[in-house]
């Protein structure tokens, strides 16, 4: 997996930024920087602008084939926090889903904004500010 420094790197020499979805998914599929971002844009993420859920999760599913990798999907990560709510997710903040999930590798969506936790620990620049964000849904890697 790539350090978050790496993906700093990996970020300037791509001339990035709105690139949350590309690290989150490099970190949860373990793969390259340089992979995820051109999946992400096969499939329909402009460049220095977030993905869209139907990028990622087309992008989530090529990666894996390739892989041989499987992801579950919870939540509606697409949808607002009453949405997910209705839909029977359980919303949580980022807090409370790092201490009931203290092993796996997960990628989080929270409103405009996506991050990887990674046996427990938050793995993005807001790492230290962004606990209390409501989760509308995650993707788990299962394999």
């Amino acid at each position: 997996m790539q350090t978050y420094e790496q993906h700093l790197e990996c970020r300037k020499s791509y001339m990035e930024h709105a690139d949350c979805t590309v690290r989150a998914l490099s970190n949860l599929l373990d793969c390259s920087y340089g992979l995820a971002h051109r999946k992400l844009a096969k499939h329909g993420r402009k460049h220095g602008k977030g993905a869209p859920w139907r990028s990622i999760r087309l992008a989530c599913k090529e990666i894996c084939a390739m892989k041989e990798r499987t992801v579950s999907w919870h939540g509606f990560a697409e949808y607002s926090i009453e949405a997910a709510k209705f839909g029977g997710y359980n919303v949580q903040t980022i807090s409370q889903f790092q201490r009931s999930h203290p092993k796996g590798v997960y990628l989080i969506a929270v409103r405009g904004h996506v991050v990887a936790v990674v046996d427990g620990e938050l793995i993005d620049w807001t790492a230290n500010s962004s606990r209390r964000h409501k989760i509308t849904g995650h993707i788990k890697l299962e394999s």
